[in-house]
């Protein structure tokens, strides 16, 4: 019996799968050492993406004997105990599977064409099962709930967006298009998403608004399969309201909803679309150097469109170091700073100082999140240049995280701090 046999119908069905990709992955890697100096993970530990797939596959052939030993049922304590031998044998390893960000850049030239995230995500899950995930911080981003940090962020400030259709209530054949901002940016950045929502409207385009999460905070936290359930409840939504096309800002919102709607539905940057219509940038003056998101590192669609859209405008551009497909992590990726700070507080910090290096008078990032993460470290240090997202240039708006930060911390002892308290904690 092989691993995936003996769980198959008893683990998660992703696990049954990440059994499989570790056999292939383990059984492909040359572990020529192409992807340890481009990860301080893997480099300081000599290890390589086909070193962990292997230990994956450990880890199962020694629960895979204790299921055996059981007709076939699986042994869940077996799996947990195992789990936790696995950290306590090799802590080191667990300490880079906790700090891997899935940016991918480690693979970003694998000769074989590996893809690291699909090796190092689902030991996150397997870290959740054995209780060695803080429930914590997984209640504050359990985006496929009513309440977390986004929605009770909204819910205080009064955030919402009455005068456009809502995807989860729309009737069927109302609209075609939705536009899917993203948690950060429908949360934190309203005037941009009703900015964008005149632009769709002057356009032409019947579409609906998705206040809802890709699930990329679940995934982070080890609830992969909580997070699919989430991506199949809004690929119900879109079946059921006809949808044919979803626009997407954030570049891992594209990545994580394609991976289940698949081709059912076409995606679109919102930075293709503002391209292909020769949109108007109203801020065009300086400089400017572009971040591109990790997400956007195989086919560099949204970064593509985005340079297209600035050029055409007549914005001078100044590439940084690690750019396209061999940009790095903003600092967020994987939730790194719930569980190492500082490693991701350096991370943030070299982005900037890529930035900095090309004396550009404006750093330009296409995903919320990266907006979000790189302007918190630019309220903490004075930096020679601004930090915006795209769209507030092509809007002429201008977003103040100043007061969005002070609102983020106020909301937890101001007049609802009881409610949300109640909520997240």
């Amino acid at each position: 019996m092989d691993i995936e046999q003996a769980f198959e119908g008893s683990l998660p069905a992703n696990l049954n799968e990440a059994c499989a990709a570790w056999t292939q992955v383990a059984s492909r890697c040359t572990h020529c050492g192409s992807c340890q100096p481009r990860c301080e993970l893997l480099k300081d530990r000599t290890l390589d993406i086909g070193t962990i797939a292997s230990k994956g596959q450990e880890l199962f052939a020694t629960v895979n004997k204790a299921t055996q030993a059981q007709q076939g049922e699986l042994d869940s304590a077996a799996l947990k105990s195992g789990i936790r031998r696995f950290i306590a044998e090799e802590p080191s390893l667990y300490q880079a599977l906790r700090e891997c960000c899935f940016c991918n850049h480690c693979t970003a030239t694998c000769p074989v064409g590996m893809v690291a995230s699909q090796t190092t995500r689902p030991w996150r899950q397997l870290f959740a099962l054995s209780g060695d995930m803080p429930e914590g911080d997984s209640k504050i981003v359990s985006v496929d709930k009513e309440w977390h940090i986004f929605s009770v962020y909204r819910a205080v400030y009064g955030i919402a967006y009455p005068e456009f259709y809502d995807l989860a209530s729309l009737e069927p054949g109302q609209v075609d298009t939705l536009f899917f901002p993203g948690c950060a940016l429908v949360s934190y950045m309203p005037e941009l998403v009703s900015a964008v929502g005149t632009w769709l409207n002057a356009q032409g385009f019947v579409w609906a608004l998705s206040q809802s999460c890709c699930g990329s905070p679940l995934m982070s936290a080890g609830l992969i399969e909580r997070s699919r359930s989430l991506r199949l409840k809004l690929l119900g939504q879109i079946r059921h309201g006809g949808i044919k096309q979803v626009i997407t800002v954030c570049p891992g919102c594209d990545e994580e909803l394609s991976e289940v709607f698949g081709d059912e539905v076409e995606f679109k940057p919102l930075s293709e679309l503002l391209a292909q219509q020769h949109a108007t940038v109203a801020e065009q003056t300086g400089t400017f150097t572009l971040f591109d998101s990790c997400h956007d590192r195989t086919n560099t669609r949204h970064g593509r469109a985005l340079r297209a859209l600035l050029a055409e405008n007549g914005c001078t551009i100044r590439e940084m170091e690690h750019c396209g497909k061999n940009t790095l992590c903003c600092g967020a990726g994987g939730a790194v700073s719930a569980f190492a700070p500082e490693l991701s507080a350096r991370r943030v910090t070299r982005v900037l100082d890529e930035g900095k290096a090309t004396t550009a008078d404006t750093l330009v990032s296409a995903c919320p999140t990266c907006t979000y993460t790189l302007a918190q470290e630019l309220l903490n240090k004075q930096w020679p240049f601004e930090q915006r997202n795209y769209l507030e240039l092509v809007f002429g708006e201008r977003v103040d995280w100043s007061a969005i930060f002070e609102r983020l911390q106020a909301m937890w002892t101001g007049e609802y701090g009881e409610w949300v308290c109640q909520q997240l904690l």
